[in-house]
């Protein structure tokens, strides 16, 4: 039996609603291959800047990978992943501590390559550090510049490990003095087709199959809008 297509959604500020429109537009049955896609050629149906929120800042990534090199992995791999990303701008003329590039408001995100094939996750941060005086972002992209630094190096497969070293790492770093945030990390591999995940509080995930949301991690929240 071939491997189908599954999508993967990963989300931070999504409603529950929301988060099944999103995952059953356009998903199409495909049989997946390892063939190198130049980012110029991806299906139409894989850009999530067509969906209806966010659309005013919205990219599309690939992993960076030649032609030779995907040749090389065609005897062992045989999964092929293609990462996403979409967010908005709180504030146009919000101004932020941490200096980066992508303005999502106190959320980040990262997708990478590792030994065993991607890893991918969000965090939430919580916005109420602000009245402190703190910026909510450094924290969240802080905790997923060091995930991905660690899933990219790393032979970890388990994403609770990942999130672990990347938590310890901020900690001991001393550059983020305050802020918190949910976390949300899948592991997969190309040559297995296995995922690990781990989330802390109510940013989710879903895995799509043939239309339909054959499974969703459960919210860890106290009440309404407290992870």
């Amino acid at each position: 039996m071939k491997p189908q297509l599954q999508r993967i959604v990963t989300t931070s500020l999504l409603s529950k609603s929301s988060r099944h429109v999103l995952a059953t537009t356009s998903i199409k049955r495909t049989v997946i291959r390892p063939k190198y896609i130049p980012p110029s050629k991806l299906p139409a149906n894989l850009q999530i800047s067509s969906c209806s929120f966010h659309t005013s800042k919205a990219a599309t990534y690939s992993i960076p990978t030649s032609e030779e090199e995907e040749e090389k992995e065609e005897q062992k791999s045989n999964f092929e992943f293609i990462a996403s990303a979409a967010w908005h701008p709180k504030s146009p003329k919000r101004q932020t501590q941490s200096k980066k590039t992508i303005d999502a408001g106190e959320d980040a995100f990262f997708q990478t390559t590792t030994p065993q094939g991607l890893a991918i996750g969000v965090a939430d941060g919580v916005g109420g550090w602000s009245t402190m005086g703190v910026d909510p972002a450094l924290f969240s992209w802080t905790l997923m510049n060091n995930a991905s630094n660690v899933a990219s190096k790393s032979s970890k497969e388990d994403a609770h490990d990942i999130l672990d070293v990347a938590f310890d790492k901020l900690r001991k770093s001393g550059k983020v003095s305050a802020g918190s945030s949910t976390a949300c990390i899948l592991n997969l591999s190309k040559t297995t087709g296995e995922m690990t995940s781990c989330n802390l509080g109510d940013s989710a995930f879903v895995l799509v199959r043939d239309k339909k949301i054959v499974y969703e991690s459960p919210s860890q929240q106290h009440y309404f809008n407290c992870p």
